[in-house]
C-alpha cells in the first residue's frame, strides 16, 4: 500500500461483510475497511449459532474484565446492553452493569466466535446468537475460497479484501 508492505489481516468467516480496523482496534487503516462479502455463505460459521451461558459463567467472565456483577442481576433488563454497534452490526461496545466494555473484550472473555452477536435472557441463562468467526478485519478465508471457486484470481481476491493495495515483488522498482 503506497509502496509499503500491507498488514494482511484475515479471519475465518465475516458472515456477509468484513469489519473496518478502526471499529475493532480504533486505528484507521486505509486498506482495512469494511467490504460487503458475497462469497462466504458456504462457511459453517456463516449462519447464527446459539450459545447458552449460565448467568454465573457470564458474571465470572466479566470478573476477568474487572467487573463485579451478581449472577442474579445479569439477566435483568438493562444490565447488559449495546452501547455501540459498527456499521456491519458487530458489537463495538456494551454497557455491562453501567460499565463500558469493548465488544472484542466481551467476546474474548466469553469465548464467543465473533462480535457479531445478539442475546436474550432465558431464565438464569443468557442465549447468544453469534454469526461469523474471528475479528472480521481483512480477508475472509471462507470468502477467499468462495471467490476462488467462482474463478477470481489471487490478485483479484487480495485487491477485493485489501482495497487500494497491489501485489508487487519486494525488489521491483
Amino acid at each position: 500500500y503506497n509502496g509499503f508492505p500491507a498488514e494482511a489481516l484475515y479471519h475465518s468467516t465475516c458472515a456477509g461483510s468484513t469489519e473496518a480496523a478502526k471499529d475493532v482496534w480504533g486505528n484507521d487503516v486505509p486498506y482495512l475497511k469494511s467490504v460487503s462479502c458475497p462469497y462466504c455463505a458456504a462457511s459453517p460459521h456463516y449462519e447464527t449459532a446459539k450459545i447458552t451461558v449460565s448467568s454465573s459463567d457470564v458474571c465470572a467472565a466479566m470478573g476477568k474484565l474487572g467487573l463485579s456483577i451478581p449472577a442474579a442481576k445479569i439477566t435483568e433488563p438493562g444490565v447488559l446492553s449495546v452501547a455501540q454497534l459498527s456499521s456491519t452490526g458487530r458489537v463495538k461496545e456494551l454497557a455491562v452493569g453501567g460499565e463500558d466494555v469493548r465488544g472484542v473484550d466481551f467476546r474474548g472473555a466469553l469465548g464467543l466466535k465473533s462480535t457479531k452477536f445478539t442475546w436474550a435472557a432465558k431464565g438464569d441463562k443468557i442465549e447468544f446468537q453469534v454469526s461469523g468467526y474471528g475479528h472480521g478485519v481483512g480477508m475472509c478465508q471462507y470468502g477467499a475460497d468462495g471467490a476462488a471457486k467462482q474463478g477470481k484470481t489471487a490478485s483479484e481476491i487480495l485487491s477485493f479484501y485489501y482495497p487500494g493495495t497491489s501485489v508487487t515483488g519486494i525488489f521491483e522498482e
